[in-house]
């Protein structure tokens, strides 16, 4: 059971596969969580069903409420296909939060928005060169034709 709760509180273990993991830790403790335990994958590395078993084990086993990862990694644990990723029905002993992140430009939106926008312009424009190079096809003896891009 994976949850987004606003206020967690309590010893909690933490586990992440992120590029900075310190920085993620750093910020769990300046909410008031007190990590018991954290382990730390390389970035991006998936994080498999048994060791969350384990991990939760232990996690509880020194005082641990719950476990915390981050919101990129919470992703992964419901969209896998691969069962030894994926968590739908996986039973542990203590829940798995993670804080949701929230982007808020302060300076430079409308910049950003003019880069995006001509950005997107562009794509727009590649994909429009590609259809205009029609085929054409016999569809019926009566002479009408299809065209496709």
């Amino acid at each position: 059971r994976i949850v987004n709760k606003k206020k967690i509180k309590g010893k909690t273990a933490v586990f992440c596969a992120i590029g900075d993991p310190e920085r993620f830790i750093t910020s769990l403790e300046n909410a008031g969580l007190e990590i018991v335990k954290k382990v730390f994958f390389l970035d991006h590395l998936p994080i498999k069903r048994d060791f969350l078993q384990q991990f939760a084990i232990e996690a509880q086993a020194l005082g641990a409420e719950s476990l915390i990862c981050t919101e990129k990694d919470a992703v992964k644990f419901f969209n896998s296909n691969n069962q030894e990723l994926n968590l739908k029905n996986l039973k542990l002993t203590l829940p798995i939060y993670y804080p949701e992140l929230k982007l808020k430009i302060v300076f430079g939106q409308s910049n950003l928005e003019k880069a995006l926008h001509i950005n997107l312009l562009s794509d727009m424009i590649e994909v429009a060169k590609n259809k205009t190079k029609i085929s054409k096809k016999k569809v019926k003896s009566n002479g009408k034709r299809d065209f496709t891009a």
